[in-house]
């Protein structure tokens, strides 16, 4: 074992010089270096996730290029929406394949389907809905009746029978366009609208 020496100058010999203590007062002494912290790894940017790309509507299935918009369907999908700034329909190119493109109890205005039928006078609460052509309530239900303003004309003739049976004339047949749509594939049926045909 080495001698021990005086590391703090009072006179006793108090440090092994084969050892190094952390007193600056003994001989030998080497500070201990203060380590550098080494810097923390900064936080690699976090990947978000590409955004996957926005659903799209099938070109082919618009129903005219006029007033058609992609719109979300609340499903998490898309669908096109047709329709006029007045409320009525677009026309239907698609589906509808005469007339058009419109329900026979409308007319195409720039690919907008028109009610015939203008002049009507709805019940209290009611108002003319130009896209079923007839009075509805504040949510869309048909109300009453409308009634329409009269036409006067002094040369209407009564429809024919369709028979040569003399009893017959001024009698007829009437007939009803009426557009049904099922959300069931068949199995049920909803009247949308129906309108006069005429009668035979």
């Amino acid at each position: 074992m080495a001698n021990p020496t005086d590391c703090d100058g009072d006179g006793v010999n108090e440090c092994h010089d084969d050892v190094i203590y952390d007193s600056p007062d003994c001989t030998g002494f080497v500070p201990t270096p203060t380590p550098t912290p080494s810097p923390s790894p900064s936080p690699s940017p976090e990947q978000s996730p590409s955004p996957s790309p926005s659903p799209t509507c099938d070109p082919s299935k618009k129903s005219n290029p006029s007033n058609c918009s992609c719109e979300n369907n609340g499903q998490g999908g898309v669908d096109w929406v047709c329709g006029c700034p007045d409320g009525s329909d677009g026309a239907d190119y698609i589906h509808i394949l005469t007339n058009y493109a419109c329900p026979p109890n409308k007319h195409n205005v720039s690919d907008c389907c028109m009610c015939i039928d203008q002049n009507h006078t709805c019940p209290s609460g009611c108002h003319w809905g130009t896209s079923r052509c007839e009075c509805v309530d504040y949510i869309g239900s048909p109300c009453s009746a409308a009634t329409p303003t009269p036409i006067s004309n002094s040369n209407l003739q009564p429809g024919g029978s369709g028979s040569s049976d003399p009893s017959k004339i001024g009698s007829c047949t009437e007939y009803w366009w009426v557009y049904s749509e099922s959300y069931d594939g068949g199995a049920t049926w909803h009247e949308i609208w129906s309108a006069p045909a005429g009668c035979w």
